[in-house]
């Protein structure tokens, strides 16, 4: 996970000026208490922190913005699991009922000034059927068709910026819009009643002994 260093450049323009302040309220007190002279020093501190705030009461988005522009990233989260497995075992030494898996989920999301893109895909899920031996056809009962590529499931989502809207002649010019591409691979299913019939009983089974 990574963050943009926007944060801590505003942090630290802001406690700048929040020193500059403190300055100003002191020179105000001494002011106070010398007369003249010190009421002098107290509006020369206050013209300087004007000064230093472009001649404004309040800071100005382009003081806290860091440089870069558009392109630049506000927030970056990036996540990636390679592998989760879930085994549906007997007591004793009896095969497990099932197994499944999860591969290769990968999350990214990156935040712009104006935009936004999430991407996420997951590679692959499998569910064994531990009934069946090595080798049996039926024992996969969900994965991948054999001979496709890529991922099982691919998303895209965009918030595209006022800007784009004018390079897109299916949304009006001037105009935030979204958009989503998504991709889904060929997968094979198996439909099997004596598993479900199975799963079923192991479901029972579990409630009844309280796991």
């Amino acid at each position: 996970m990574a963050f943009g260093g926007d944060f801590a450049a505003i942090g630290s323009h802001l406690a700048a000026h929040d020193e500059h302040a403190a300055a100003t309220a002191t020179d105000a007190a001494a002011g106070e208490d010398e007369g003249g002279a010190g009421a002098g020093a107290a509006g020369a501190a206050g013209r300087r922190l004007e000064s230093s705030l472009g001649g404004s009461d309040s800071v100005t988005d382009l003081q806290l913005v860091k440089a870069g522009g558009e392109t630049r990233t506000v927030f970056k989260l990036t996540l990636q699991v390679s592998k989760v497995e879930l085994h549906m075992c007997y007591e004793g030494d009896h095969a497990p009922l099932a197994v499944g898996s999860i591969d290769n989920f990968d999350f990214g999301l990156d935040v712009h000034p104006s935009t936004l893109q999430l991407v996420t895909s997951l590679g692959n899920v499998v569910l064994l059927y531990g009934a069946l031996p090595e080798g049996d056809p039926n024992r996969t009962m969900i994965a991948l068709r054999q001979g496709v590529e890529g991922s099982l499931i691919e998303v895209v989502y965009r918030m595209h910026s006022i800007a784009e809207s004018y390079n897109e002649p299916r949304v009006p010019g001037g105009a935030p819009y979204m958009s989503v591409d998504a991709r889904l691979s060929t997968v094979r299913i198996v439909y099997m009643q004596r598993f479900l019939n199975e799963f079923t009983e192991y479901l029972a089974g579990a409630r009844l002994t309280g796991v």
